[in-house]
This record gives structure tokens, C-alpha cells and sequence, in this order.
């Protein structure tokens, strides 16, 4: 056995102190501040396991898929190499989505991946049904185990379809279309960050060229499913506002923490 603070002392020359303590947080269940409070001794198989998971945190690997756990928002979420790892943009997208609505019925969620959207608004709205879609059954399988974490079968669908083969009973019968769709341009995923583009889904990061392959399926198909009060929002890079507003000149942007222009919201009874 060894001695916790030992361990974190000799760790910090290879890995930032709060990767290291966010690691030990997670195999030990414990909170911060505890790891300093007590001289905590810890078992081999403890150590063993912080070990592997430090060699692989060098290697590049993300820190969520070694420790199988992702937050958002309140959520703590199941994730693998499966699926994209949220981010804190995608939760300001949720945050300026719920205040833009009002009782909503029926959500659709285009490209669910962990389902953490879907999660989030089924939590902020009880009454709501939700429609969460992905191409990809590894992803619907992953959003699967979250949604059953939080007990949300029974007002969160999922479907494995595409954007252009939604339900035809879902026409205009969506209050709200929401996604983080894939909007990176293709010829700029070499220069990703290597955690990115070296592990996560490229299914969840290619957005073809431009990255606006889906978003511009999207823009078509919103409305056709969309009621006539409905609402669309996405989450974008700041390059394709004005292909956005190309074919919808009344959109609307919003800035992340950064500055940087990431959400659109779109109604089309603004025409």
C-alpha cells in the first residue's frame, strides 16, 4: 500500500495536479479536499489501476474515457470511445435552449451521442417527450445506459435514423429541434488536437466540407417538422453564420464564454 499524498506528489512530474486528483477522486469516491484531509493509504489494486490509467492519460488518451465518466451540467454520464465527450459549450447551448421555451411536447434531438441533451432538457421540462435520433447504434447504446441511469425511458425515444429519414408523423409535431451536430470541415480534422482526432468518434466531429453537411439538412428538414411556433437550435462554429444566414437571413447568435459565435436559434414563424 501507499501513502495518497505521496503518490500525488510524485504523480504531479507527470500529469497537471487536478488531472491527478481528478483521477483519484473518481477510483477512491471521494471529494477533493478529502484526498488532504487524513493520511490515506492506498490498496495495490487502487494504485495498479491509477497507474494504467496515468500511462494511458500520457499517451493522449481523455481523461472521460479512462475513467468511463463525463459531467454535464448536473449529470454524470457514461461515456466510451463510442461516443464525443460533451463539452461546456454544448451546456450553454441546453441553458440558452430551456430559456427560450415554454412547456414544449415533443423535443427532437438530431445526433444524441451520450444523450446528454436529451437528458438535460427531459430533466429542465417533466412533462416533455423527447425524441433523441443517431445514426450510430454504438452511440444509441451508450445514451441508453444514461438514460436508464436516470430512470428517462419512459419520456426520452431513441432512434437509429438519419436526418432525412425522420418519422412522417413527426411533421410539424416538433416544439423544438435541438443538436450539436458534427460541424468541424473536413479537411481541418488533421489538425485537431490529438486527444480529439486521435480518439474520438470522426462520425461525431466531420462535418463535410465546410463542416455544414448536416446543418444545412438540418435547416431543410426543420421546416418541415417543426410547428409553426417551433423553434431550432444548434451549436456551430463561428465560420458558418453566414451560411447560415444565407438561407435564413432572420436567424439568430449567440456568443459562448469565449466570445466566439457558437449557438443559432431559429423560428420560422419570424418570416
Amino acid at each position: 500500500m501507499k501513502n495518497l499524498l505521496g503518490l500525488i506528489k510524485k504523480s504531479a512530474k507527470e500529469l497537471p495536479k487536478n488531472e491527478i486528483e481528478y483521477i483519484l477522486t473518481a477510483l477512491l469516491n471521494k471529494k477533493r479536499y478529502e484526498l488532504y484531509l487524513t493520511e490515506i493509504e492506498i490498496p495495490d489494486a487502487i494504485e495498479q489501476e491509477f497507474n494504467r490509467i496515468l500511462q494511458q492519460r500520457k499517451k493522449g488518451v481523455p481523461i472521460q474515457y479512462l475513467l468511463k465518466t463525463a459531467n454535464f451540467l448536473d449529470f454524470e454520464l457514461y461515456v466510451d470511445e463510442r461516443v464525443f465527450i460533451p463539452r461546456p459549450e454544448t451546456e450553454e447551448l441546453v441553458i440558452k435552449t430551456i430559456s427560450r421555451l415554454s412547456s414544449p411536447n415533443l423535443i427532437l434531438e438530431i445526433g444524441t451521442g451520450s444523450g446528454a441533451i436529451a437528458i438535460a432538457l427531459a430533466n429542465a421540462f417533466p412533462l416533455t417527450k423527447i425524441i433523441a435520433t443517431d445514426i450510430d447504434q454504438d452511440a444509441l447504446s451508450v445514451a441508453k445506459i444514461n438514460i436508464e441511469k436516470y430512470k428517462l425511458s419512459d419520456r426520452i425515444s431513441l432512434i437509429k435514423t438519419n436526418c432525412l429519414n425522420l418519422p412522417e408523423a413527426l411533421l410539424e409535431a416538433i416544439d423544438c429541434l435541438i443538436s450539436n451536430p458534427p460541424y468541424i470541415d473536413s479537411k481541418t480534422i488533421p489538425w485537431l488536437d490529438k486527444q480529439v482526432k486521435d480518439y474520438e468518434p470522426r462520425l461525431s466531429l466531420d462535418g463535410g466540407k465546410d463542416g455544414f453537411a448536416l446543418i444545412q439538412v438540418i435547416l431543410h428538414q426543420g421546416k418541415k417538422f417543426l410547428k409553426p411556433s417551433g423553434l431550432i437550435a444548434l451549436e456551430i462554429d463561428p465560420s458558418q453564420k453566414d451560411l447560415i444566414l444565407a438561407q435564413v437571413p432572420w436567424a439568430s447568435f449567440e456568443s459562448d464564454l469565449s466570445g466566439k459565435t457558437r449557438f443559432c436559434f431559429i423560428k420560422y414563424n419570424q418570416l
